[in-house]
């Protein structure tokens, strides 16, 4: 049987990112096609210039569908930025009018419907609702009520959001490429996906930090459960627009100059040696201990950012098991040893770590590691796309509670567990 076929863009200010799978219909991916193009018309996740990001969609649209074979017609896309908003909104629902009853899906289903209507603005669009805990009567912390005894159920429901502006821009951008806007997911949470390793994930705190070109994206999870996000306006384009500054290069040179021969760290490791670059119609040289200073400086800066914000999120929190980096600017030699020592904290780079990857998508994005890097958020989008083929039996099925006939079976179900 042939297989069924997701796409997933993956939409940076500096390139468009995409993967094409094909999968069965248990949700297994039987094969992989990985394309990038620069990107246009985006700013910190924004699009700015709808004719300029359309035209690099349908490019790599079209080189997608030469490598494969496959004409895409509908996308997943990710979202990230300064215009994600979260928030906690609770609700509870009384159970029985009097004593107790065993708690069912449905019961969670309703409760969590509440917490979302509650949290509802008519400007935004829920794109996540994640249960941080709930609360069984006067018992607190539970992970999971499904089955216990009570009276009355509460939730706390973590909303990820989405100003409808930038959904409309998006997806109008989108259609003009000749595609249709399938889902939407958060950049962190689908890099999660393939990043860390299931069996240490839920135990502890662990931090996602995905040093986009413009834009920081900083996740926390803590026991399994995404624990907070936090957006910073800096990213690897800050430490190139430090050769832009002191040197008066462009930016092509200055990016050049810091993939090429940039080192993080004490100017006196570095060689002491001389750098030429050509500017119009002469060449001149740079020292690299100079180049060495001014990339240091800014990635001190960047590095401190981070702390800081970290420093707000985890002021409850007394220790965090490790901290996982993406992002193609931790390519540069050293960055990574700098941010490990500022952030005091163990940091390691983002590899895949999830075994349930196929082999296929392995195989295909492992031949270098600045390769894994450029797709792995493409990847983690994919491999939430196919997931709810497993728990829905078809990519993105509407939710349950929507569908009268799915409602009623279930709730017949519930009661009969219930009662016999």
């Amino acid at each position: 049987m042939r297989p069924n076929y997701i796409c997933a863009l993956d939409l940076g200010s500096s390139k468009i990112a995409a993967a094409l799978a094909g999968y069965t219909r248990k949700g297994v991916i039987t094969d992989i096609f990985l394309e990038s193009v620069p990107c246009r018309g985006v700013k910190m996740g924004k699009v700015v210039d709808s004719a300029d990001f359309s035209d690099c969609v349908s490019r790599i649209l079209r080189s997608l569908n030469a490598r494969s074979g496959r004409p895409v017609k509908s996308v997943i896309v990710n979202i990230y930025g300064q215009d994600i908003i979260t928030k906690h909104s609770r609700a509870i629902i009384p159970l029985t009018e009097r004593g107790s009853k065993i708690i069912t899906r449905y019961d969670i289903r309703k409760v969590i419907h509440e917490a979302q209507i509650l949290g509802a603005n008519i400007e935004e669009d829920i794109v996540h609702k994640i249960p941080i805990s709930y609360t069984v009567d006067n018992q607190d912390g539970i992970a999971d009520p499904l089955g216990l005894y009570g009276h009355k159920l509460e939730v706390d429901l973590y909303l990820i959001c989405v100003k409808l502006p930038l959904i409309q821009g998006l997806n109008r951008a989108i259609e003009q490429a000749g595609c249709q806007m399938q889902g939407l997911f958060l950049s962190g949470l689908a890099t999660s996906k393939i990043v860390f390793d299931e069996d240490d994930f839920y135990k502890g705190v662990h931090i996602l930090c995905d040093i986009g070109s413009d834009i920081t994206d900083i996740l926390v999870f803590k026991d399994g459960t995404l624990y907070s996000i936090d957006t910073l306006s800096m990213g690897g384009d800050d430490l190139t627009q430090g050769f832009v500054q002191a040197l008066k290069i462009p930016f092509a040179l200055a990016k050049d100059l810091k993939e090429s021969y940039g080192i993080v760290g004490p100017s006196e490791n570095v060689p002491d040696k001389e750098v030429m670059i050509k500017e119009e119609n002469f060449y001149r040289t740079i020292s690299q201990k100079a180049i060495c200073d001014i990339l240091t400086s800014k990635a001190e800066t960047l590095c401190n950012s981070i702390k800081s914000r970290l420093g707000r999120i985890l002021a409850e929190e007394s220790s965090v098991d490790d901290i996982t980096v993406a992002g193609r600017t931790i390519l540069v030699e050293g960055f990574l040893e700098m941010m490990e020592a500022k952030l005091g904290f163990p940091v390691k780079m983002a590899s895949f770590a999830n075994p349930e990857l196929p082999a296929a998508v392995k195989k295909e994005a492992s031949s270098s590691t600045a390769r894994f890097l450029t797709y792995a958020t493409s990847i983690g989008l994919i491999q939430q796309g196919v997931e709810s083929t497993r728990s829905r039996g078809r990519l993105f099925s509407p939710d349950p509670t929507h569908n009268p006939v799915i409602s009623l079976v279930n709730r017949a179900k519930e009661l009969y567990q219930e009662y016999f």
